[in-house]
């Protein structure tokens, strides 16, 4: 979910809050010079408030969720609205016209991930899988098939990254991690309780997490050192997992890009 679908969900403010917002939501086409003592004065508000609803989404301060507005103002600016990414296609349409969807599914999503990604993010995450003793991945359902071609290709290179959830054993695995070791955990919607479980773990041995996910509500993330947002754009009920496998597989391919050139 995007911070602008975040924005427009009443019921998770409070009043106050959503006081702020809405003035936020109005002058969207002012946020990039909006200061917070402005935005203060404007909506009869604390700068403090204004700090707990930044902190209430997951940000640090004002100027971040600032920036991150900014970030996706600009990249709505060339993405299509017609494009469905959870049903792209509907069953009464012809094969030719279902053809067109599906590119028009692919090419919209290369556009969106493309102007949302955090291409700092990837390059450190590539270094950390570089520089770290073993990998261990962790991902369930149609993305622990996504990561199997990922760990293909790095073993082509000779990395050898561990799948901790091949045989259900990941809250064993996680145990027996150690200094110098690194966790990838690839979970499109992030709300898997064992998952989170090794999270923690890992999180308690101090181990060098990494997450790739499109859920930046979840909590658990907040314990990972090293996060790559997804943009949100799945919704549960949906034809296939079209969008969110493909997501994950562009993020992985860019980052066995980046160290497949360091070789």
């Amino acid at each position: 979910m995007t911070l602008l679908q975040q924005l427009k969900q009443k019921d998770f403010f409070t009043e106050t809050e959503y006081h702020i917002i809405n003035y936020l939501l109005e002058h969207l086409d002012q946020i990039d010079t909006l200061t917070i003592n402005e935005l203060s004065k404007q909506t009869f508000s604390s700068n403090a408030s204004i700090i707990r609803l930044c902190k209430k989404l997951s940000f640090s301060g004002f100027k971040q969720l600032k920036v991150q507005l900014v970030k996706e103002i600009e990249s709505n600016k060339y993405i299509s609205k017609k494009v469905s990414y959870s049903i792209p296609f509907q069953f009464n349409q012809t094969s030719y016209e279902i053809i067109d969807n599906m590119y028009s599914l692919y090419n919209e999503s290369i556009k969106l991930i493309q102007s949302q990604i955090n291409k700092e993010e990837l390059i450190q995450v590539a270094e950390v899988l570089m520089n770290a003793n073993r990998i261990f991945i962790y991902a369930i359902g149609d993305t622990k098939f996504t990561t199997q071609a990922f760990i293909n290709k790095m073993i082509k290179i000779n990395y050898y990254p561990i799948l901790a959830t091949a045989d259900h054993e990941e809250l064993f695995i996680s145990q027996s991690l150690k200094k110098g070791d690194c966790a990838l955990f690839v979970s499109y919607g992030g709300k898997n309780d064992v998952l989170n479980q090794c999270i923690q773990i890992c999180h308690q041995k101090n181990i060098e997490t990494i997450i790739i996910t499109a859920n930046q509500s979840n909590p658990i993330i907040r314990q990972c050192l090293h996060k790559i947002m997804i943009p949100n754009e799945e919704k549960e009920y949906k034809i296939a997992t079209f969008y969110s496998q493909f997501a994950i597989q562009y993020i992985l391919n860019i980052i066995f890009a980046i160290i497949y050139n360091h070789q």
